[in-house]
């Protein structure tokens, strides 16, 4: 019975994915390239068949896409064709992954990228059923909820770095649970490669109560600069190019739940506009974060990564 959950979630996880094959363009409508953006492409792109959907802005995938094309950033037609370069330029993990998977080739990094994200699914499915049993119903529900998740869906569908980071950092805690730390820390500062904030999963295996001699210390010290150093690097090497830029946020990072009260905002809105029905979705994100941040609140489990 487990295997069978297992497999008809992946067959219907590929049926999902299969609607957006086209025999000339692949799978390229999963990374949803804008027309708006279609004049600052890079050559490499034009050159190749893509889809690309008109009177649309696309989305954030179709910068790392471009990005996986020249993965040190040396060409600046690659900087033209970013929206804010010096962020994206910041995240650079997963364009680097489709360019290995893709050989090298152009044609062939345009579908990795397109389809990574169906990749790290496939390899999360299996890692959380170290978590979740699917011979309970708990776990089942509880598997089938992650693997189906609003966020790792549209992550799928926009080819966006969502998914494959939360691969990361569930290795990460899965290596913290069997006491190798430092492989925690390696993976957490690969993760921040992709997103910034991935580093600070760093912090799941440092126990401040532990602080009893200085060696702990010096051991959480050292797990921070692992963490760190891979994004430090890669600031310096990108320095060069985009000098005090490569600090700018592009209005996505802010105060703690700064972006989450606005939302907030705006899903009220809706509901006294009565426009309930069109902003649904953003108002059931809304909930259950509200939900996730009660129940941590109400049972912390400080010592559990």
């Amino acid at each position: 019975m487990t295997r069978v959950i297992h497999l008809s979630a992946v067959a219907l996880l590929f049926a999902g994915v299969l609607r957006f094959y086209d025999t000339a363009t692949g799978f390229t409508a999963l990374i949803s390239f804008g027309e708006r953006y279609s004049a600052s492409a890079v050559p490499a792109l034009r050159d190749l068949p893509h889809r690309v959907s008109r009177r649309s802005e696309g989305y954030d995938g179709q910068f790392y896409a471009q990005m996986a094309l020249d993965p040190l950033l040396r060409d600046p037609a690659t900087d033209r064709a970013q929206d804010n370069p010096a962020l994206r330029a910041r995240r650079i993990l997963f364009s680097w992954t489709a360019y290995i998977l893709g050989l090298g080739q152009p044609a062939w990094i345009l579908q990795a990228f397109a389809l990574q994200n169906v990749l790290s699914w496939l390899v999360l499915g299996v890692l959380l059923r170290r978590w979740f049993r699917l011979d309970t119903p708990r776990g089942m529900a509880l598997w089938l909820a992650t693997v189906f998740s609003a966020g790792l869906l549209w992550s799928i569908r926009r080819a966006l770095l969502d998914g494959p980071s939360l691969l990361i950092l569930a290795l990460a805690v899965a290596s913290i649970e069997k006491g190798r730390q430092w492989t925690a820390a390696i993976l957490c500062g690969l993760a921040g490669l992709a997103r910034e904030t991935n580093t600070l999963a760093v912090f799941a295996q440092i126990e401040p109560w532990t602080w009893t001699t200085w060696r702990p210390v010096v051991r959480a010290a050292g797990l921070v600069a692992v963490a760190l150093a891979p994004l430090a690097i890669w600031f310096d090497y990108i320095h060069s190019i985009y000098r005090s830029g490569i600090f700018t946020s592009g209005e996505t990072l802010a105060f703690p739940f700064a972006g989450f009260l606005w939302r907030v905002q705006v899903a009220g809105e809706q509901i006294l506009a009565g426009g309930v029905r069109r902003d649904l979705p953003t108002i059931v994100v809304v909930l259950a974060f509200v939900t996730q941040i009660g129940w941590l609140l109400a049972r912390p489990r400080w010592r559990d990564p």
